[in-house]
């Protein structure tokens, strides 16, 4: 598909969703133009990743304690973060405890975070440890690791 008919299809677009945030996310694949395949596969180094600012990404090592293993804790930990666009992993502790690194927007690693301050319904959390870190972009995606002492 030509380039030009790519951009014209996500301006339709934003026509028919007028919600801000889906405008805000097709008006940003726009913007991504030095990309020959578009925002998700670029391999360019550029200023900016999907729009976002390097300036904007975060990286946080959490630990989250109480009732949080045996409980789905990991799986829907790793729902939310899908769902939010944010990148890393989760992983049980020999302590009882959950550990994640979470990175991306740091808009939406706060919300990742505000979830894991609740957890699914089975849980009871009463902790959740936030140590703030350098982002790296070292993740491609979000992952649970199932071995349970690491």
């Amino acid at each position: 598909m030509a380039s030009r008919g790519f951009d014209n299809y996500f301006r339709d677009t934003i026509i028919v969703f007028p919600s801000l945030k889906i405008r805000s996310v097709l008006y940003t694949l726009l913007r991504h133009a030095p990309c020959a395949m578009r925002y998700a596969l670029c391999a360019m180094p550029c200023e900016t990743q999907g729009g976002v600012t390097m300036e904007n990404k975060a990286r946080a090592h959490a630990i989250i304690s109480g009732r949080v293993q045996g409980v789905f804790f990991r799986m829907e930990t790793k729902r939310a973060a899908d769902g939010l666009g944010v990148f890393g992993w989760v992983k049980n502790q020999l302590d009882g405890t959950v550990e994640a690194v979470f990175e991306g927007d740091r808009e939406q690693v706060e919300a990742v975070l505000d979830w894991c301050r609740e957890g699914p319904p089975p849980a009871d959390v009463t902790a959740v440890k936030v140590e703030w870190e350098d982002y790296t972009g070292e993740f491609k995606g979000f992952d649970i690791n199932f071995a349970k002492w690491s």
